[in-house]
């Protein structure tokens, strides 16, 4: 779950993959400012849920309440990584709405981001 580009220690999990008919991926990671991002995309898309470093607290909170079994590693952002992929992963379907639903539901604060290819 511990991956290092270059000098920076990030933690990710692949929450729904697919390869065809056009590859597509939801991903939660944490960045270098400790901010949760979960990516929805493919090779020209992003769309993004950004959970602040203050929030990270009470998401933790939630999805320690939901996630059966809830994930005890001692680390939080681990932890977090594990509840999301308990209660998100390998559904066979895409669970980016779902998740804001979720964080909706609970009054996690996210903001949402888009990327997109200039091809």
């Amino acid at each position: 779950m511990r991956t290092s580009d270059k000098n920076l220690d990030t933690y990710d999990v692949t929450l729904f993959e697919r390869e065809t008919p056009n590859f597509w991926m939801v991903t939660a990671s944490f960045d270098a400012s400790d901010r949760l991002s979960i990516c929805s995309g493919g090779i020209d898309d992003e769309w993004y849920i950004i959970v602040e470093k203050g929030q990270l607290g009470a998401l933790k909170r939630v999805l320690d309440k939901a996630a059966k079994p809830r994930a005890k590693t001692g680390d939080e952002n681990a932890d977090i990584l594990k509840n999301l992929k308990t209660l998100f992963g390998d559904q066979g379907s895409n669970p980016f709405e779902q998740i804001k639903i979720f964080l909706d539901n609970r009054g996690i604060n996210w903001k949402p981001d888009h990327w997109a290819s200039m091809d």
